[in-house]
């Protein structure tokens, strides 16, 4: 066999140069696609804070295996990871398209203002995305998933935000046909006609589930905060130490959730009305959050003095897919019972 060949490293800047060799800070590429187009599977590409825009359906196509980090500021060869880079579709385009039998992994980026006349007006994932410290905003898709569709995919979301994206048909913020995870993650202020935030479709094997995260502040015909469509044994979605409340849809459609929910525990609803949840130890149910306006970047919704999500978590402390939590939604470090 031949000899085992290292990661390669790739640089990319707003005022950087495609015909550039984007191996270092000063010789940048101007386009992410342009590095990728350089990049070998298992590489990394570095992002200058700032914005990027495209001319062609998609700001940045993934086709194949790399890590996309964003938010780095340098001097010559002093860098920093101080900010957030913006993948901007401009109202036009999509902002990223993960292709399927891909891993990849996007950190410290913005997707915003993302279109699509059909499916993922910000994402649309038909591999195996991992979304760290990220932001999918005022994103636009005349179908399903304003801000990402999941196409019998598997996506992971980590400390990240879905926030205020739209769905002409279904799943405002997620649409997902494949494997979703929430850890610590947040999805406010989405609109779709059935499942605001989120929208969990039937067709396949489907899992979805929420770890120490928040669904608040979405509307929608039916199902306000999550539409799990239940009409195959294959759908699962599950729950824990998570706030689901707050959402808006026809009261005899599910405000909050519409479907079948399944709980592991110390989880917030605010109304059972429209969906089937069987309630766990540490489950509190009918009961307002006592959340604060989204705030920060990514955005969470703080918990009021009065909210008695306060110190309601697993005594054990907030746990996700990936273990125990050390950090809470803001970044900061937990200390006291997990909330």
């Amino acid at each position: 066999s031949g000899p085992v060949r290292s990661a390669g490293l790739w640089y990319v800047a707003p005022g950087g140069n495609d015909s550039e060799d984007c191996q270092s800070p000063t010789t940048a590429c101007g386009t992410i696609d342009g590095a990728i187009a350089k990049a070998s599977p298992g590489d990394t590409i570095y992002a200058a804070t700032g914005t990027y825009t495209g001319t062609d359906s998609t700001v940045v196509s993934l086709d194949k295996g790399l890590t996309l980090s964003g938010g780095w500021g340098w001097s010559g060869t002093l860098m920093v990871q101080n900010g957030i880079s913006i993948i901007d579709g401009e109202g036009t385009r999509r902002g990223i398209v993960i292709s399927s039998d891909v891993t990849a992994t996007v950190e410290y980026f913005a997707v915003q203002d993302g279109f699509s006349s059909g499916v993922g007006g910000g994402i649309y994932n038909a591999g195996t995305l991992a979304l760290d410290h990220g932001v999918v905003r005022h994103n636009i898709a005349s179908g399903n998933g304003g801000g990402i569709f999941n196409s019998d995919g598997v996506i992971t979301l980590n400390n990240s935000t879905v926030n205020d994206n739209t769905a002409g048909f279904s799943g405002g913020g997620i649409s997902s046909n494949g494997r979703l995870t929430l850890n610590n993650s947040t999805v406010s202020g989405n609109t779709a006609g059935e499942g605001g935030g989120i929208h969990i479709r039937h067709s396949g094997p489907v899992f979805a589930a929420l770890n120490s995260s928040t669904v608040s502040n979405n509307k929608a015909n039916r199902g306000g905060g999550i539409h799990s469509d239940d009409s195959s044994a294959s759908v699962r979605v599950v729950l824990r130490n998570s706030i689901l409340a707050g959402n808006t849809a026809s009261a005899e459609d599910g405000p909050d959730c519409l479907g079948v929910l399944d709980s592991l525990g110390y989880n917030l609803l605010g109304h059972t009305s429209g969906c089937t949840f069987t309630s766990q130890l540490g489950d509190l149910t009918n009961t307002g959050a006592g959340l604060g306006p989204l705030a920060g970047s990514p955005g969470y919704h703080p918990l009021l003095s009065e909210s008695p999500a306060i110190d309601a978590g697993h005594p054990a402390g907030c746990w996700a897919s990936t273990g125990l939590l050390s950090t809470d939604q803001r970044g900061f470090t937990r200390f006291g019972r997990c909330d």
